[in-house]
């Protein structure tokens, strides 16, 4: 039997008296010489979470972030500790008085007796492998181990990271879990009965359990000792004569039963990562122990009575050398080879410590790969790294001691497969090794997801479990494919979904999978995993659900799996945080939904373009701004909570007049008993009542206090004074969120590491809310979908909905895109954002001076043919009753869009955050001309962007180089061609660029360089900036102003003619958008249309003194002496015989 089992505890911590301190099992570990200071933390015995937290942030705020083994050991431990519900991902024995457990299950069990199942899972299950805009390293669950039964090759069982125990009987196309109504979430080893595929055992949450029902009743094994010993195991193995008799290799020691679980004996103590049997043999076996700074190979000759340690040549460490991990596979086709896969730090360098091989049972070892060894600094030719990133293992480091598997074909012993990072093969008995698909290679037909646990070959079936879930190969591992669909282990981060158009559109960052998207039922089995590895934003406008917010910026939905998302453009991004309690994620103002609020580190930020651009509403100096909440009674009153560190102060704030001014509303000390009270808030503010706010406290780990007693507040002055609404119902809960349901009488959602509860104001008691759900379920966000009446939970279980525990009466909302509408030309964009259900809906709106008047769409588009401020009305029903909402001069309207004939004000950018953004241009056309006035202050960053567009299919616009060159780009291209242009600093200079289908010119000042060849229609399919260029922060410092783009190529005439003057829209339709600046406040307006622009960051209006303004020009052709009279100008001049002519045009311009 061949098998690879991922082989040691992804870390073992041991805390004291449950304070912020675990057991970094590494802290022997070298560092190097200038390591910084919160590594050196980190790697210290009893490691402060919170200090090193605090000092990670602090380094990171001042050094560009580097992926290496630390910060992604630093990742690990941080998640552990956030994700863990019971002390079990800590290695903790079980704790009653602080997890109420037993309690717990009772109460589940009794719920899903009283009701049937409620919660269902809509996924993910799986992704859609193919899909346009899949990420490049697609996945969709975390499994830790995949074993086949040797009599039923069609059942399968698997265990993952945090979904606990599942099983296929038709080889691995559907899955079911068998662990739902059991506590567990980490399982790393597991053992299938030889004679019976309905015998399992594998181990979870410190036990050992075993079925002989396939799974549907679980039992603890041993006795009461064994049971209490809180076993980590790393390897169960089955003797192949004996189904009775089965060895555990765990962090507790090496076990032994000889009757099928009843009883176990320790045959000896320490930290066992491995145990294998030689083919063939059923009194042979190996086995692997770490001591210190080594791993040790022990060798058993009588049936795995007795070990004893052997292996000549085997690694030995020394410090400060280390080498902690190892991997070994045996293959029947040669039964006294042994492959050790040994991992650690050796002669400046980390990861591979060196491939091994024996070929007498171990009693001999050979170094095979890679280099001269062991470990040493890696090269792509000379000297291999199998565990870093690069699929030609040049990097260092990598996750040696969390991803590391490794076997050996059944059919070829010189044929070696090993798995890290990266899945590595050899095919010359591990001297020599090749990466069939780099782990964000997703389109190679050997792609296997990053972070490989488990490999297991049984004939022809050749498995491997991993961080995106199981790989299957029939073919020798030619091709491989996903094989998970039912196992929902998908741990989200964020989440967020939209509203009626939009109530199946669902994005959430996850943990190794990417941003997880479901659009309706666009992609093979809804969902796709898109954009990156370790994700953590998702939202969606409630009105706009074509648009979706995730770490990478906002994206068009294409709704077609074939067709890629369209990536937008965003002005920013909220702190993101795997931390619980210490992320900031989007809120959507009730009433205007084009307004979004984000905390992005000490500030909160406002947008009132959804999202294309901020401006800061105000900031704290230190710290983050973690949870907002608008009240939609009442706008102007908003709330915040704020984060100073992980350990330090935590606090909510209340403004009253829209983030202008904020004072502190943080309940004192004595309301939490004075205990734990730097404790992180979540918040969730009435839809009536804007003085009624629910708090919970969310501890960013299970070490921390339970709190019982003291989880729950309500305040109903507007934080004057707090009640405690916290019943021992919520005794061992750790909470994680909170949500209020508009329509109730204070009705509350609240997730915690393990379950839903509910209470509203005329319930004396929290309900469990989980009748259907695992009972180990970790809510990370829950939302509302009014529409469907449906609660629905996000986290690290995949995506699971309910009915709401009860309906929703009706509360009318009003919302629109915009209220203050600067142009008459402007349409202005309505919707419904009341709590309505899909039962018979009907919508009445009454829009006096509108136009039209009234609507009976859910979503009307208005009209104001005259200046002023104007109310509206909303009236939905549905087969359940009737709401109405009014709100008095909701809009106002102005006229503000004539072109201006005078400088005015100009745009001021800061080099560092500021540009302005606008709507797309949509040109899809070779005949463009984009042109500017700027005024660079001092040397620009390279590649600063002046007028740029990049985004969808396009990439196109005006740069500056750092030697002050102006550059274009124009579809991806052109930007090596050199125009040897230069715009002097701190003057003002115009600029332009004018393509045409076979030349694009670029101009300084009237004086042009054309670059001469084909060029392609551009589509502009995205946000136009101005002062960036969004590839990679190329930000303009300086000032702009009196930007245009016409749909028409000028002339080199045109652009001489007309660069010193304002432009007049009415003139010239070839004009599709023009920027002045000119407004004292408010959005930057288009004299042409309705794209108006928006500040982002550091960008601001000041005066400008730019050389245009409205007037005439005139051109004329020199060539001859004498006096020349520009007509219309009052300008005549006189050039002298014998002087230098210009023997061309020149252009006099009046302004």
């Amino acid at each position: 039997m061949q098998k690879i089992i991922f082989t040691i505890a992804i870390f073992y911590f041991s805390f004291f008296n449950y304070q912020l301190k675990a057991q970094v099992p590494y802290s022997n570990t070298q560092l190097p010489d200038d390591a910084p200071q919160w590594e050196v933390e980190m790697f210290k015995p009893n490691a402060d979470a919170g200090k090193v937290a605090d000092l990670y942030e602090s380094y990171y705020s001042t050094h560009d972030f580097v992926k290496n083994f630390y910060t992604q050991y630093y990742k690990h431990w941080m998640m552990t500790l956030a994700r863990d519900n019971n002390g079990a991902l800590l290695n903790l024995p079980p704790d009653e008085n602080k997890f109420s457990e037993q309690k717990y299950l009772q109460n589940s069990s009794e719920v899903s007796l009283e009701k049937a199942a409620v919660w269902q899972c809509i996924g993910p299950f799986d992704f859609d492998h193919h899909a346009a805009s899949t990420s490049y390293a697609p996945g969709a669950a975390h499994v830790y181990t995949v074993e086949e039964s040797v009599s039923d090759p069609n059942i399968l069982y698997a265990g993952t990271a945090n979904a606990g125990v599942w099983k296929s009987i038709d080889k691995g196309d559907h899955w079911t879990n068998l662990t739902k109504n059991m506590m567990i979430s980490k399982v790393r080893s597991l053992e299938i009965d030889f004679t019976n595929p309905q015998i399992v055992y594998f181990n979870g949450a410190g036990k050992i359990y075993k079925t002989t029902d396939g799974g549907t009743t679980w039992n603890a094994t041993g006795d009461a000792t064994f049971q209490s010993t809180n076993i980590d195991a790393n390897d169960i193995i089955m003797s192949p004569v004996n189904n009775n008799e089965l060895w555990c290799a765990a962090g507790a020691g090496l076990y032994h039963t000889t009757d099928a679980g009843l009883n176990w004996v320790q045959l000896y103590s320490g930290i066992w990562q491995e145990i294998e049997l030689k083919p063939n043999s059923s009194t042979t076996y190996y086995a692997i122990k770490q001591t210190g700074v080594q791993t040790q190979f022990y060798k058993s000759t009588d049936s795995g009575i007795t070990f004893n340690q052997t292996g000549n040549g085997y690694p030995a460490a020394v410090a400060p050398q280390e080498q902690k991990r190892t991997e070994i596979s045996v293959t029947p086709a040669a039964p006294n080879i042994i492959y050790a896969f040994a991992t650690g730090v050796a002669n400046g360098g980390s990861g591979l410590y060196g491939i091994y091989v024996s070929h007498d049972a171990g009693e001999n070892w050979a170094f095979q790969c890679c280099g001269s060894g062991p470990g040493g600094a890696p090269d792509t030719s000379t000297n291999k790294n199998l565990c870093g990133w690069d699929s030609h293992g040049g990097d260092d480091g990598g996750q040696y001691y969390y991803d590391l598997a490794l076997c050996v074909s059944p059919f070829d012993s010189n044929e070696v497969h090993c798995g890290a990072v990266n899945h590595w093969v050899s095919y010359d008995g591990g001297v020599n090794f090749f990466c069939p698909a780099k782990w964000s290679e997703s389109d190679k037909p050997g792609y296997v997801h990053a972070d490989i646990h488990d490999i297991r070959f049984n004939n022809n079936n050749w498995w491997m479990a991993c961080d995106g879930g199981i790989f299957y190969t029939s073919t020798q591992g030619d091709t491989f494919i996903k094989k998970q669909f039912g196992i929902a282990g998908t741990d989200f981060w964020g989440f967020g979904m939209g509203e009626w158009d939009g109530d199946e559109v669902m994005v959430g960052g996850t943990y190794h999978n990417g941003t997880q998207l479901k659009d309706n039922h666009v992609y093979e089995n809804d969902w796709m995993s898109t954009m990156g590895g370790d994700n953590i934003l998702g939202a969606v406008n409630y009105a706009d659900p074509e648009i979706i917010f995730s770490d990478y910026g906002r994206h068009k939905l294409s709704h077609d799996r074939t067709v890629d998302l369209q990536s937008i453009g965003s002005g920013m991004q909220p702190s993101e945080s795997y931390i619980t309690g210490e992320n900031s994620d989007l809120e959507f103002h009730p009433q205007v939904w084009g307004k979004v609020f984000i905390g992005r580190d000490s500030s909160i930020w406002i947008s009132e373009d959804n999202g294309a651009s901020y401006q800061m509403l105000h900031s704290w100096g230190s710290g983050k701004i973690t949870s907002i909440e608008v009240a939609p009674s009442n706008p102007d009153v908003i709330y915040a909570c704020y984060y100073l560190s992980y350990g330090g102060t935590k606090k909510i704030f209340k403004s009253i007049d829209a983030g202008s001014n904020w004072s502190d509303i943080t309940p004192a000390g004595s309301v939490f008993n004075n205990t734990s009270v730097n404790i992180p808030f979540d918040i969730a503010v009435s839809s009536t009542d804007e003085n009624t706010l629910y708090l919970v406290r969310v501890q960013q780990s299970t070490s921390q206090s339970n709190l019982n007693g003291y989880k729950v507040f309500k305040t109903s002055d507007g934080g004057n004074t707090w009640q405690n609404i916290t019943t021992p119902m919520l005794d061992g809960e750790y909470i994680t969120n909170i949500e209020y349901q508009r329509g109730t009488n204070g009705g509350v959602y609240i997730g915690t590491r393990r379950a839903v509860y509910y209470r509203n104001n005329t319930m004396s008691d929290w309900v469990l809310y989980n009748s259907g759900l695992p009972v180990s379920n970790f809510s990370t966000a829950i939302q509302i979908d009014y529409k469907n009446q449906k609660v629905v939970s996000a986290g690290n279980r995949s995506v699971w909905e309910a009915p709401l525990y009860e309906p929703s009466a009706l509360e009318a909302q009003i919302s629109v895109d915009k209220n203050i509408v600067h142009c008459l030309r402007d349409t202005v964009y309505f919707d419904d954002h009341s709590d309505l259900a899909d039962l018979s809906p009907a919508w009445n709106w009454s829009f006096p001076g509108g136009n039209p008047s009234s609507s009976t769409l859910r979503n009307p588009k208005v009209t104001y043919a005259a200046t002023g401020t104007y109310s509206v009305s909303l009236t939905v029903s549905n087969s359940t009753g009737t709401a109405s909402q009014t709100l008095n001069n909701f809009i106002t309207v102005y006229n503000e869009c004539v072109a201006d004939t005078v400088p005015g004000n100009c745009l001021s950018l800061d080099g560092e955050s500021g540009f302005a953004t606008g709507d797309n241009l949509n040109l899809n056309s070779n005949h463009v001309t984009i042109s500017a006035w700027i005024k660079p202050n001092g040397v620009q960053g390279d590649w600063s962007g002046i007028v740029f567009n990049r985004g969808g299919t396009t990439c196109s616009g005006i740069s500056m180089k750092d030697n002050n060159e102006i550059r274009m780009h124009w579809d991806g291209t052109e930007w090596g061609w050199s125009s040897g242009l230069y715009a002097p600093l701190n003057e003002w200079s115009f600029v332009a660029l004018v393509v045409t289908p076979d030349s694009a010119t670029l101009y300084v000042n009237g004086f042009h360089a054309s670059n001469i060849h084909s060029f392609p229609n551009e589509a502009f399919d995205c946000p136009v900036n101005i002062g960036l260029d969004n590839c990679c922060g190329r930000y303009f410092n300086g000032l702009i102003d009196e930007v245009c783009v016409f749909n028409r190529s000028l002339s080199t005439n045109e652009i001489r003619e007309l660069m010193h003057l304002t432009k007049n829209p009415l003139l010239d339709s070839s004009l599709v958008r023009y920027y002045q600046f000119n407004e004292i406040t408010g959005p930057i307006l288009d004299k042409v249309g309705s794209a108006h622009a928006y500040f982002n960051g550091g960008a601001s209006r000041v005066t400008s003194t730019g050389p245009f303004g409205g007037g005439i020009s005139y051109r004329k052709n020199i060539s001859t002496s004498g006096i020349h009279s520009f007509i219309n100008t009052g300008f005549i001049g006189e050039w002298i015989s014998g002087s230098t002519l210009p023997m061309g045009d020149v252009v006099v311009s009046r302004i």
